[in-house]
């Protein structure tokens, strides 16, 4: 029995802007970039609390922590990130 596999196109385009979006925050926390590269970084970036030059892995997350709790609740639901923390 094979499974059967899926593409990101088959998602709705509402879930999938809500998987680029939480995709964005993960790679920020990891790698102080949203794209994941300072080779694509945006023009504001990295901020200076995402910096990997001067930030590390866990300061990342505790200011990802930090910024994800200023969402509204149901921002935070809409984006699966209720109850996040470091």
């Amino acid at each position: 029995m094979t499974g059967q596999r899926f593409g990101l196109e088959e998602l709705p385009e509402g879930e999938r802007e809500r998987l680029r979006l939480r995709l964005e925050h993960l790679l920020e926390v990891e790698t102080g970039f949203r794209s994941g590269s300072r080779y694509w970084a945006r023009p504001d970036e990295p901020g200076a609390t995402y910096d990997p030059a001067t930030t590390t892995v866990t300061g990342r997350r505790r200011a990802k922590a930090v910024e994800l709790g200023t969402l509204s609740r149901e921002e935070a639901r809409q984006l699966g990130w209720s109850g996040v923390g470091e």
